[in-house]
């Protein structure tokens, strides 16, 4: 996440501090840290009540096959985070919501 850079206001700000304290990063279950994740969200807004919104990226396929099964849309990248990679996720997250 520290190597996509995205426009905020007038600056290029590294993708990881978009983010905040959303981030979990620690050896456990990631359907866990998604669970985690998802109770801070819903502390900002109670609204989220699945993790519909989520897109979640990983080069192992156990990760993306327990992530999956919580209803989080998940992007297998055996490689690393390639060019396109970010890219190919947002279309299979639009297209599963079908926009």
């Amino acid at each position: 996440m520290r190597l996509f850079h995205f426009e905020k206001g007038q600056e290029r700000v590294p993708m990881h501090t978009l983010f905040g304290d959303l981030q979990e990063v620690y050896y456990a279950s990631k359907a866990e840290h998604h669970r985690t994740i998802l109770k801070k969200v819903q502390r900002m807004d109670p609204s989220v009540t699945d993790f519909s919104q989520f897109l979640f990226f990983d080069n192992q396929q156990n990760n993306i096959s327990a992530v999956s099964r919580v209803g989080v849309c998940s992007v297998y990248c055996g490689g690393g985070m390639t060019p396109g990679t970010f890219e190919r996720g947002l279309k299979m997250w639009r297209q599963m919501h079908k926009l």
